[in-house]
């Protein structure tokens, strides 16, 4: 599940400036602790590229995947229907 959430990137608006949470901060900081950085909201315009670079991935994967299978129905004389919206990403 923490992959889930990291990996898909759902933004959070907390405000983590409490004492607690900027120890934290620091530690993860110290050891190079990126899960908790990430969920802590301070990781680093890499990480934000690569989670961006996935969607985008996984956006045309679904997207050939329709259009296979609008192919391959079509083919089989059973008409394609309408692919899905993400096949016109």
């Amino acid at each position: 599940m923490s992959t889930f959430v990291t990996q898909v990137g759902y933004p959070h608006r907390d405000n983590f400036g409490s004492e607690g949470a900027l120890r934290l901060l620091e530690r993860a900081r110290r050891t190079g602790d990126r899960r908790v950085l990430r969920f802590l909201g301070a990781e680093d315009e890499e990480a934000i590229a690569r989670t961006e670079a996935a969607w985008a991935l996984m956006i045309e994967q679904e997207a050939l995947e329709r259009r296979q299978q609008a192919a391959a129905a079509a083919a089989a004389g059973r008409g394609g229907g309408t692919p899905g919206r993400a096949a016109a990403l």
